[in-house]
């Protein structure tokens, strides 16, 4: 058993010799440094992203603070979809102070406001696509209000692709309806 560990030392010790030696220094740089400056920084979590924005954010002093306490509610997908009891418990938690439902709704409403893309911090898919859906409506009012109110009025069956009920219901035209 000896003798057959000493012959694979033997055998690697044969494979590095034939290796040129390691530099320490490489076109004058030091390897490690090389790899270390190639290495990618750590993400920003979405989180962090939100609440860099949220700093910039122009509303009073109670509504920041409501809002950096949600913004660690909003999932991973940027929907806010924890109950409101749930919302009031954070923020108190976090500012020792218990907001009213209404405070509540007033910071999300500034979150869904102020936070980029649009749609971020919507409690539902729908909310988020008629918050994104206002944010274009100005450049094209007459075809962003079909959107609206298909989005409004027929989401589940846009969803299960019910193209001809949902033209014929909403009396936009089957083709502007696809």
């Amino acid at each position: 058993q000896e003798q057959i560990e000493e012959a694979e030392e033997d055998e690697i010790e044969d494979v590095y010799a034939d290796l040129p030696p390691r530099q320490a220094v490489i076109d004058g740089r030091d390897p490690k440094h090389f790899l270390m400056a190639n290495i990618r920084a750590r993400q920003e979590s979405l989180s962090e992203q939100l609440l860099n924005q949220w700093s910039f954010a122009e509303v009073d002093r109670r509504v920041l603070e409501i809002g950096k306490s949600l913004i660690e509610l909003v999932d991973a997908d940027g929907f806010l979809t924890v109950p409101v009891q749930q919302m009031i418990e954070q923020v108190s938690d976090d500012t020792g102070e218990s907001p009213t439902i209404t405070q509540v709704d007033a910071a999300i409403a500034s979150l869904q406001q102020w936070l980029d893309p649009p749609g971020i911090a919507a409690r539902s898919l729908q909310e988020s696509l008629l918050i994104q859906i206002a944010s274009f409506v100005a450049d094209d009012p007459e075809s962003w209000n079909d959107v609206e109110l298909l989005v409004e009025d027929y989401l589940d069956a846009l969803i299960s692709n019910k193209l001809p009920s949902i033209a014929s219901k909403s009396g936009i035209g089957l083709e502007r309806v696809k």
